[in-house]
């Protein structure tokens, strides 16, 4: 299978994020998470669908791959091809990161976005999609996806930072994507630490987790700097601070977030999911929150 722009110049993501679907058999909350999920999909003809993170919770969950296989079933019988990265709270169980990857893999049944340069370290994959023009003749969008794994190793602060490993990894393979016109996207579940700056810029969203709050690692090793570096990277998607959904700006890379999908977790924001239209025609890139409210 090959990503391309349609033949009108358009390319579509959903961001589905924070999910949080709960034990089996599903409380309410976490039914009405499906419901949403669903009713996206079929509202909406996108052209791929990136969730990041936190498909799950993990921790004292007994039937964890009964719950993760209930967000599976929303994609058997679509068309739409998904790619999927861990969130920090689907691996607090008895099953390991490795393990709730491959069990995502393994569903035949899901139309799998067809991954390039994989590299998977300690248990984190990293990888890339390429999507081609409309004519199909050359890479005009490339998508890396990244797990930002979960909890430190060493005790420094809250969350885990993106290693040294995936920052080498970003460098060397984007190396082979060196256009400036290209409008490259990175979606990963913990935000960088950038995005503190890029809430002093917001042109979009609420940034409403607690005082001012980004939950992100507190080292920092330095993605975002390969990032600029990279000058073709439009901006960065994340999820894990489920009161923030904003679109900031940092470096001239835009800072987003998704908007929180799940109902049985916390937060004040509404629930739903967040849209992204490249535009080959003009080279440009748009995003748009679709709320539950209006589509359920």
């Amino acid at each position: 299978m090959t990503l391309s722009y349609n033949s009108d110049g358009s390319f579509t993501i959903m961001q589905i994020t924070d999910t949080h679907i709960g034990d089996s058999p599903l409380s309410e909350a976490s039914q009405k998470t499906l419901d949403l999920v669903k009713t996206a999909l079929d509202r909406y003809q996108v052209d791929l669908v990136v969730h990041t993170g936190d498909i799950t919770w993990s921790e004292g969950v007994n039937k964890q791959l009964e719950s993760l296989q209930s967000f599976l079933d929303c994609f058997h019988g679509q068309s739409t091809p998904l790619i999927t990265t861990l969130g920090n709270h689907d691996s607090e169980g008895a099953i390991s990161r490795d393990a709730v990857r491959k069990y995502i893999e393994a569903d035949a049944q899901v139309n799998h976005a067809p991954k390039k340069q994989i590299q998977v370290m300690d248990s984190r994959e990293s990888c890339l999609l390429e999507i081609y023009g409309s004519d199909q003749e050359a890479v005009k969008t490339v998508i890396y996806v990244i797990d930002s794994g979960d909890y430190p190793k060493i005790d420094y602060g809250t969350y885990d930072w993106v290693s040294f490993d995936q920052v080498a990894w970003f460098r060397q393979v984007a190396q082979d994507y060196p256009d400036p016109a290209m409008n490259n996207l990175l979606f990963l579940h913990i935000p960088l630490p950038e995005y503190k700056e890029a809430g002093h810029h917001i042109i979009e969203g609420h940034f409403n987790e607690g005082d001012h709050e980004i939950c992100s690692p507190d080292l920092n090793s330095g993605l975002f700097t390969q990032l600029v570096e990279a000058g073709n990277i439009w901006g960065v998607f994340a999820g894990h601070d489920h009161d923030n959904n904003f679109d900031g700006i940092y470096c001239g890379i835009h800072c987003l977030y998704g908007q929180v999908s799940g109902y049985d977790t916390y937060g004040d924001e509404a629930r739903g999911v967040r849209l992204i239209t490249l535009d080959e025609n003009d080279n440009t890139v748009s995003t748009e929150r679709i709320l539950a409210d209006d589509i359920l």
